[in-house]
């Protein structure tokens, strides 16, 4: 049975290949398409982590929203909330404060004096029994008309319903970007590959050589393989440092420049540290192995 791994030869190899015009080009191109690859599958991640995190943060809640009433508002909210905290499965009701409300619009209105003197509604925070929603036995709706009887035009919100919806819409983006992201792998390799056949055809007067004074196909395969796998680290190693640093950049911007509800914050987590790692020794790996059966067919038809 054949060595799956050769001894890679010592000092430097029998065949020039740092005269070639893609000893210098390769790794360039290597490097722009693992960085866009790296890119993807980050934000992919990210992406992934935010929708998850959403939906264990609201998966077992629902909002009661009571309109601004202009005489006795505390005393219809509290009313409000007497009724919700009856319902079989409701775990706690909590008020978000005046101090909040003005938290939460400040991202889309800013800050100002006049937010303390706007007519805002009270919003209820119900955390109940997740079970209880999913069997049908707490029903919204009904909870609504029995709310509008003590305070009308009082709204029950659940945000489950829409990011169940915003869910299944990040999940088609998710394929979309990981099929993209093989896709580069894809052509990577396919670029690395006929590099190695044309490599081996620019010097096959050299491997003709070498076969002449009794060096083994085993001996030129490996030579063929070191330089691809080298090549391949070199670019990749500069493609996923390039998008290690935009995606810092990103997680930045994101964190404080552009921080609006609107845009998800990105968090640099363990699973980005994996991809950032493994991602040069995967591209690498699999350069060895496609170099290995490339070359390894085409110096068999030499014989």
């Amino acid at each position: 049975m054949k060595r799956l791994l050769p001894r890679l030869p010592f000092g430097s190899p029998d065949i020039p290949f740092a005269r070639e015009d893609a000893h210098r080009i390769l790794p360039w191109i290597i490097a722009f398409m693992l960085c866009l690859t790296a890119m993807m599958l980050a934000l992919t991640i990210s992406l992934t982590q935010n929708v998850s995190k959403q939906q264990q943060q609201y998966d077992h809640d629902f909002q009661v929203e009571v309109p601004y009433q202009d005489n006795d508002m505390d005393d219809k909210v509290a009313k409000v909330a007497d009724e919700v905290r009856l319902l079989s499965g409701v775990r706690s009701v909590t008020r978000i404060t005046q101090s909040d409300m003005a938290e939460l619009i400040t991202p889309w209105m800013g800050e100002s004096a006049l937010l303390a003197t706007l007519p805002m509604p009270a919003l209820l925070e119900v955390d109940v029994d997740v079970a209880q929603l999913e069997d049908g036995k707490l029903d919204l709706n009904k909870l609504q008309t029995k709310l509008q009887a003590i305070v009308k035009d009082v709204t029950v919100q659940q945000p489950r319903a829409w990011l169940e919806e915003f869910a299944a819409f990040t999940d088609a983006l998710r394929v979309v970007s990981v099929l993209l992201a093989v896709l580069l792998l894809t052509c990577t390799i396919a670029i690395i590959v006929l590099t190695a056949r044309t490599s081996l055809k620019l010097h096959f007067k050299t491997v003709s050589i070498l076969h002449s004074i009794g060096a083994k196909d085993e001996y030129i395969l490996t030579q063929f393989q070191l330089n691809g796998v080298l090549l391949t680290m070199k670019g990749a190693l500069i493609g996923t440092a390039i998008a290690f640093v935009l995606f810092l950049a990103l997680q930045v911007l994101t964190t404080h420049a552009l921080s609006a509800p609107i845009i998800p914050t990105i968090e640099f987590t363990l699973m980005h540290a994996a991809l950032f790692f493994f991602l040069p020794l995967f591209a690498a790996l699999v350069t060895f192995f496609a170099t290995r059966l490339t070359i390894g067919a085409m110096l068999q038809q030499m014989h």
